[in-house]
C-alpha cells in the first residue's frame, strides 16, 4: 500500500548505459509495483522537447512512460519522469536499464472513455468514473471487477468550511471543476493522470479569501481573491491503486505588492499554456485565507457491517452508523477512536486505514501523516473521510468578535479565541493520499 522501495539514481556519461537501482526493503514480495522515478540528462541528448510530452526514452520489454519535466535552454529534455511496473521479492535489489527507444508502450489496459460529462478510466483491474463542471466530487464510483466499492452518486466532493470573522461568515463550501478545467494530462501506457482546476461554492455564493475591499483609486477597488483547488487524479495500468493530490490555493497578494495606482486589480495566473483564469487581487490589503475544516468523502458500497484497521494492526467490527477514527493530532502522538471513545494510542503513524466486508475493501494511505499532522481518517458508517485539516484541533488560533445584545438591550461585544487554519497569500497547502480498491487482502507495507 505505502511504497518503501529505496531507489538509487546512477546516470552514466552515455545514456544508452542509465540504469537505476531499486531495492525492496519492507520484506514483502511485490507483483507489478508502479515505480516513479526522475531521471536527469545530458545537454542535446534528447533535444526538441515540449514540457508534459512524452520523450522518446525505453526500458527493454517493459511497458514505461518518460515524462518530461524540463528542458535545457536549447529545448532538449533536463528531467523527465520515468514510470514503470516491476515484480519483487521480498529484500530485492535490481538494476533496470533505459535508453532511446527500446520500450514497449503498446502493452497497456489503460483505457480512458469520454462522454462529454463524465470520464471512466478503466485500468484492466479497476473502473473509476470521474464527474466534469461543478458535479466534480473527486471519485464519483468506483469498481473492481464487477464489485461497486465506491458509490458518492453525486455527492461529496472537496468540502471546506470558512472562519466567520468580521468579513466572512462560516459558511460550508464545495468545490467544483471550472468549465475548461478537466484535463487529461497522460493518458498511458502505465499512467493516467487528470487535473482539475475549480473553486468553491455555497449555493451562488463563491469563496474569497479574507480582507478589506481597499485600493488605490475607487474604480479599481477589488474583492479578496476566489480561492482556487487544483486536483491531480492518477492511476495505474494493470493497478488498483488511485493515488490523489490536492492543493488548495490562496491566489491572493500580501499588502502592497504593486507597482502602481490600482496595480491590485484582476491578474490572470496561466495555468497551462492553453488555459489562463483571471483572479481578482487588492494591493493594499493582505488576503488570507482561515478556515476550520478541509475534506472529502469516499462513500462505501460495500455493506453496513466491515471491519475497520489501522496503525498496528488496531481493528474493529463496525456496523451501520459506528464510527472509528485515526488521528494524527501531534508530531509525536497519534490516536485512535470507536464511537467516540479512545481505544489505542502512539507515535509518529503512517496514517493507514483499510475498510473491508468480504472480497471487497477499500484502503488509503496519508503521505507525510505525521510529518504534515494534523491528519485525521474517519469511517462514519458508510463513509470513508480523508480528513486533510481536522477541525476543532488546528494549531492556530484567531480572535472572533460577536456582538451581544442583553435583556436590557445594552450592546457588548465577546471576543473568544477558535481554532483555524491559515494560509497566507499567495500560498498553498498540498496533500497526497494513496488508495487501494482490494479483494479483501491488503498489506500496509
Amino acid at each position: 500500500m505505502r511504497s518503501t522501495l529505496f531507489l538509487l539514481l546512477i546516470a552514466a556519461a552515455v545514456l544508452q548505459a542509465s540504469y537505476v537501482t531499486l531495492t525492496e526493503n519492507a520484506g514483502v514480495n511485490r507483483n507489478n509495483e508502479i515505480v516513479s522515478v526522475g531521471i536527469p540528462l545530458r545537454m542535446g541528448e534528447i533535444p526538441n522537447q515540449v514540457m508534459g510530452t512524452e520523450a522518446p526514452l525505453g526500458i527493454s520489454g517493459i511497458p514505461a512512460q518518460f515524462k518530461v519535466l524540463s528542458n535545457w535552454y536549447d529545448g532538449s529534455a533536463r528531467f523527465v519522469l520515468a514510470t514503470f511496473k516491476q515484480n519483487f521479492s521480498s529484500g530485492e535489489s535490481k538494476q533496470v536499464y533505459f535508453g532511446k527507444g527500446g520500450g514497449n508502450a503498446s502493452q497497456t489496459e489503460l483505457v480512458l472513455t469520454d462522454r462529454n460529462d463524465t470520464l471512466t478510466i478503466n485500468t484492466g483491474l479497476i473502473r473509476v468514473e470521474l464527474l466534469k463542471g461543478k458535479k466534480f466530487n473527486m471519485v464519483n464510483r468506483a469498481w473492481r471487477g464487477s464489485n461497486l466499492i465506491v458509490d458518492n452518486s453525486g455527492s461529496g466532493g472537496l468540502i471546506i468550511k470558512q472562519f466567520k470573522d468580521s468579513y466572512n461568515d462560516s459558511l460550508t463550501f464545495r468545490g467544483a471543476a471550472l468549465t475548461d478545467s478537466f484535463i487529461v494530462e497522460e493518458s498511458g501506457p502505465v499512467r493516467s493522470c487528470v487535473y482539475v482546476v475549480g473553486r468553491f461554492y455555497h449555493d451562488t455564493i463563491q469563496m474569497k479569501a479574507s480582507g478589506e475591499v481597499t485600493c488605490n483609486t475607487p474604480s479599481l477597488k477589488q474583492p479578496p481573491p476566489y480561492v482556487r483547488f487544483m486536483v491531480r487524479i492518477y492511476t495505474f495500468s494493470g493497478s488498483d491503486e488511485i493515488k490523489i493530490t490536492t492543493v488548495l490555493h490562496n491566489s491572493g497578494q500580501n499588502g502592497s505588492q504593486g507597482t502602481g495606482s490600482g496595480s491590485g486589480g484582476p491578474f490572470t495566473f496561466t495555468l497551462l499554456d492553453t488555459m489562463s483564469k483571471t483572479f481578482s487581487l487588492c494591493e493594499d490589503s493582505p488576503q488570507r485565507l482561515w478556515f476550520t475544516e478541509f475534506y472529502y468523502d469516499m462513500k462505501t458500497a460495500i455493506g453496513s457491517s466491515k471491519t475497520v484497521t489501522t496503525e498496528n494492526g488496531v481493528s474493529a467490527s463496525l456496523s451501520g452508523s459506528d464510527r472509528f477514527s485515526f488521528l494524527q493530532g501531534k508530531p509525536d502522538m497519534y490516536y485512535v477512536f470507536q464511537n467516540g471513545a479512545q481505544t489505542a494510542t502512539g507515535g509518529k503513524g503512517m496514517g493507514y486505514i483499510d475498510v473491508k466486508s468480504g472480497s471487497s475493501g477499500i484502503a488509503a494511505a496519508l503521505k507525510y501523516c505525521w510529518e504534515a499532522y494534523p491528519k485525521r481518517l474517519d469511517v462514519l458508517g458508510d463513509t470513508l473521510r480523508i480528513n486533510l485539516f481536522p477541525r476543532d484541533i488546528s494549531p492556530e488560533k484567531r480572535r472572533q468578535q460577536s456582538l451581544l445584545v442583553y435583556s436590557n438591550k445594552t450592546p457588548a461585544y465577546q471576543l473568544r479565541f477558535d481554532s483555524c487554519y491559515h494560509i497566507a497569500p499567495g500560498s498553498w497547502y498540498r496533500s497526497d493520499v494513496a488508495f487501494r480498491l482490494h479483494d479483501g487482502n491488503c498489506n500496509p507495507a
